[in-house]
């Protein structure tokens, strides 16, 4: 047999190895959110960091656990989830994980200290990089943005929102996503909840000489 066949033969069963050690993990995963099991879920992560698929299921699982149990919100922070979550996004930038994990984000964030503490671990950052990296992927823009929705409650992470470029990345997204009824409800509300800070209407008032009476911030979603 020519060597090069082999070498490739080898390293084809390699990574068929490598791909099913994956697929029974992020059947383990479905397992673990089932069951509850949250520190498990969140170490497993951890120990695969580099695994694309297995981050993306991990992601799922945290956002479904996140969106089905107000107690779940509260226990994925305390087990050191955003962490995790973050890891993610910044690891495996493909829009796949970027959704996953913007929708555990806007879960946990309806939880005000989970919302706190997400932006103190660098969330508000990472979701407006998602905007950024996927201005065409309507499934990134409307998580994203109700990300952003559910970080706005809080003063302090309105003004990050200004600061890391929130304001023009939403935008963006209404602009690219006109007859997506979903994108522009997330983006509308979140623009809503940033208006109710004095300096967000300054910028966004800015040269139009004149005031406008925002209403209260939107609810949470």
């Amino acid at each position: 047999m020519d060597l090069r066949v082999y070498v490739c033969m080898y390293v084809r069963k390699q990574v068929e190895s490598v791909q099913a050690l994956a697929d029974a993990f992020v059947k383990t995963i479905a397992a673990l959110a089932k069951e509850g099991k949250l520190s498990l879920l969140i170490q497993g992560m951890l120990k695969h960091p580099g695994h694309e698929h297995v981050q993306e299921a991990a992601c799922e699982a945290l956002a479904g656990l996140a969106d089905s149990d107000v107690n779940n919100r509260v226990k994925v922070a305390a087990e050191g989830g955003i962490a995790a979550l973050l890891g993610a996004m910044q690891r495996h930038p493909s829009a796949k994980v970027q959704v996953a994990a913007c929708r555990a984000l806007w879960y946990l964030a309806r939880n005000d200290a989970s919302e706190v503490r997400i932006a103190a671990e660098g969330g508000v950052g990472a979701v407006v990089i998602a905007l950024q990296r996927h201005p065409a992927d309507a499934k990134v823009q409307e998580a994203a943005c109700n990300a952003l929705r559910n970080l706005t409650f809080n003063d302090a992470n309105r003004v990050k929102v200004a600061a890391e470029g929130g304001v023009g990345a939403i935008v963006t997204a209404m602009q690219n996503h006109p007859t997506h009824a979903k994108v522009q409800a997330a983006a509308c509300n979140t623009l809503k909840n940033l208006a109710v800070n004095a300096d967000n209407k300054v910028s966004r008032c800015r040269g139009r000489r004149r005031r406008h009476r925002y209403s209260t911030a939107a609810a949470p979603c």
